[in-house]
């Protein structure tokens, strides 16, 4: 058999190199020549500068098609609906958004956020000193070395809220091993301490600051409004001619204007002579909230001095002990409106003893709005304690569901009992006087087990009287909402008992009820 290769190779190789054929590339067996070199290097050359001007004029496209994606995405934006918004409607967006500043090492504050949107946004953002002037600062979350950081960022905003009055909140759980990353700040804020409306400084450990940086303050607080601290402050707010809201822990009598709050919140008090010589001050106070009173152990029968607050309106206390729910009890408040008793922590027995002593509740029968959270009161004490309230308008009542240890406790340890909804019900043809006639607005928190789901109804529907010119030998007023979460450790549906409210819903009764899993 005759091969013939002549047949398998072009005549020349220019023919190869000119074909777009790639099996003449294949078919070519013998190795090129001298010549033939010359020739593949010269058409490689061509090549490898038609590649070049092909990618110039692809970088040169790309380029054009990037450009004009940017124009698109501006001319698509300029028709976006929130660049038809006023700029008045915008500054009020940025300035509920920036309430505070946390100034966090890793995220940024939301002023600095705003300020990086766009051109018109940063414009408005530098343009409302308020937005700068509200600063957060945890320094527990910086690490060492962050501190000049910080520091430069504090100073940006100082120049950037211009002369609009500071809100500062800070924090540190120990300030003298955090002193190197705090003081930078700190030096700062002091500096601008002419501006301060609100400052409050908080440390876990109660440490003392530096009273050298902070001496500097003393008398250059004319702004000053609210205050919050739990170190002893000695002298240095003594003079602070606006401050109106005072939180404090309380060691001993500070150097403070006590005669003009209006507000003071007492976190913790070591003793109640101090507290009662404090508040004895404070005859201006309309609102007062009590964390912790300590007893006062060297004592065995402690003697409480009459405290009488005459313009004071709400009173909020969180209770871990009877003793402080005692000391409460022994204020004299004439023109209070509203109490609050809520559960703060602590083992607590069945009952309180404490609630057994009326005449604090007498002598405030002006009280329209109560809360009871989570104390141990029994439902005969709670009828008792409601029969003094006849101005009583809001009720929120969430009973305490388990002891010191845990346990569920028994229906007949709760509150919102049977007898509790007995106590409440109004009668039209009963002689005596319905407690709590003007009762318009009630919140209950219960324990499923054992809830009288139907004394509820009945209660509820006794006191839904709505204007249709129902006349009563007793003048109540109708219930215009009901509230109740039912809760355990099991979740359930709410009882059957629950669906004759419908009918009150619609007619006009605001009704919510759920159940939880506590």
């Amino acid at each position: 058999m005759r091969i013939h290769f002549a047949r398998m190779i072009p005549q020349t190789l220019e023919t190869i190199l000119s074909s777009r054929d790639p099996s003449f590339f294949r078919n070519l067996l013998q190795p090129p020549t001298s010549s033939d070199r010359e020739i593949i290097a010269q058409r490689l050359s061509e090549g490898e500068r038609e590649i070049k001007d092909c990618e110039f004029k692809i970088a040169i496209l790309l380029a054009r098609r990037e450009r004009l994606g940017r124009s698109t995405q501006r001319y698509k934006a300029l028709l976006s609906p929130i660049n038809y918004l006023p700029t008045e409607i915008i500054s009020s967006i940025f300035e509920l958004l920036c309430e505070e500043n946390p100034l966090d090492p890793y995220i940024r504050a939301p002023a600095m956020t705003i300020s990086a949107v766009c051109y018109r946004w940063r414009q408005i953002a530098l343009s409302m000193p308020a937005l700068w002037s509200s600063l957060d600062i945890d320094f527990d979350d910086l690490n060492p070395g962050e501190g000049a950081r910080m520091s430069r960022t504090v100073q940006m905003f100082m120049e950037r809220s211009q002369f609009h009055p500071l809100k500062l909140r800070l924090h540190c759980s120990y300030y003298h091993k955090q002193q190197e990353i705090i003081d930078p700040t700190l030096h700062i804020l002091v500096e601008n301490s002419s501006r301060w409306l609100e400052l409050s400084f908080c440390s876990e450990s109660g440490d003392s600051p530096d009273f050298a940086v902070w001496r500097r303050i003393k008398g250059r607080l004319p702004l000053l409004r609210r205050l919050d601290i739990d170190f002893d402050p000695e002298d240095l707010f003594a003079d602070t001619p606006a401050l109106s809201s005072f939180t404090c822990i309380l060691y001993d009598i500070p150097e403070l204007p006590f005669e003009q709050l209006s507000h003071l919140n007492i976190k913790f008090s070591y003793t109640r002579s101090v507290l009662d010589e404090v508040l004895q001050r404070c005859q201006k106070i309309q609102h007062l909230e009590l964390e912790y009173v300590h007893e006062d152990v060297e004592d065995d029968d402690p003697v409480m001095s009459e405290v009488t607050l005459m313009n004071l309106e709400t009173l909020k206390v969180t209770l871990a002990e009877e003793s402080t729910l005692e000391y409460s009890m022994s204020l004299l408040l004439p023109r209070l409106t509203s109490l609050e008793y809520i559960r703060r922590y602590g083992r607590y027995y069945r009952t309180w003893e404490a609630w057994d002593n009326l005449s604090f509740f007498k002598q405030s029968s002006r009280i329209t709005n109560l809360h009871i959270e989570g104390l141990p009161i029994s439902d005969i004490q709670m009828g008792r304690i409601l029969t003094c309230l006849p101005g009583l308008r809001q009720f929120r009542l969430y009973e305490l569901t388990s002891d010191a240890i845990g346990e569920s406790l028994s229906i007949s340890d709760r509150t919102i009992t049977s007898k509790f909804f007995q106590h409440l019900i109004f009668d039209d043809k009963a002689e005596n006087t319905s407690i709590i006639p003007r009762l318009s607005e009630l919140s209950l928190r219960a324990g499923y087990e054992g809830f009288d789901a139907s004394g509820l109804v009945k209660m509820v529907s006794s006191r839904w009287m709505p204007r249709r010119g129902i006349r009563t030998a007793v003048d109540v007023d109708c219930l215009q909402s009901v509230e109740v979460r039912l809760g355990g450790d099991v979740a359930n549906e709410l009882p059957n008992e629950f669906l004759a409210l419908e009918s009150l819903k619609a007619a006009g009764l605001q009704v919510i009820a759920s159940v939880e899993r506590w």
